[in-house]
């Protein structure tokens, strides 16, 4: 949602994404496996390896004052050179940004617990365990890399009641009441021009029919 008085062009590199807008995502309980196709940042920070590593920057007293503040911590350039198409990119690369915290030689670490017989199956890769191709609810007939880093669930324990819970602001800790109030209502307005579009190409289909 853009700030008042401000327009997509005028974001310019080095600035915070919120000097310009606020990007808000719903929450719902129960539903922590599905998501939308655009939001690698946002289920990236939903992960405990960001949240650990952020905490422990943000811990620093000097942490507002630096130019990087967040380098030692999990962000997108951890695993991805921004330069390099992730096709061309090894699975070593990123197994190894695992590994910089995951391991056998840091006893404040907590390395995989997983039989080594099925690690082995799949090359012993961190990430198609921890971070599963899904489908999105937004773009049909395609499959994305869920950056949610977590221990793989099983289906039958992720059968639970979905229900709203927040609508979170990914990019804006300090986001203003009203801010979220009108985020909240086109939110709402959204879901229901989804709603009333459903319905009218129901009744269309029976018209067809």
């Amino acid at each position: 949602m853009l700030n008042e008085g401000k327009s997509f062009f005028d974001f310019r590199p080095g600035m915070h994404l919120s000097d310009v807008m606020n990007v808000f995502m719903p929450v719902y309980k129960g539903q922590e496996s599905e998501h939308i196709m655009a939001s690698h940042a946002e289920r990236m920070k939903m992960s405990q390896c960001f949240i650990q590593t952020a905490k422990k920057v943000e811990a620093n007293p000097d942490f507002k004052n630096q130019l990087r503040p967040y380098e030692s911590a999990m962000t997108c350039v951890t695993c991805h050179n921004p330069h390099v198409s992730v096709k061309a990119t090894n699975n070593d690369v990123f197994n190894n940004a695992c590994k910089k915290c995951h391991n056998q030689t840091d006893h404040n670490s907590s390395e995989c617990s997983e039989k080594i017989e099925k690690r082995n199956v799949v090359g012993d890769n961190c990430v198609s365990c921890h971070m599963l191709k899904n489908s999105t609810i937004d773009i049909p007939h395609v499959s994305v890399t869920d950056h949610f880093i977590r221990k793989p669930v099983p289906k039958n324990e992720v059968q639970k009641i979905k229900e709203f819970t927040r609508l979170a602001c990914i990019n804006n800790p300090n986001v203003s009441d009203l801010t979220k109030g009108i985020a909240f209502l086109n939110y709402l307005k959204s879901l229901i021009i989804t709603k009333l579009g459903s319905i009218q190409q129901r009744n269309t289909s029976r018209i067809i029919l």
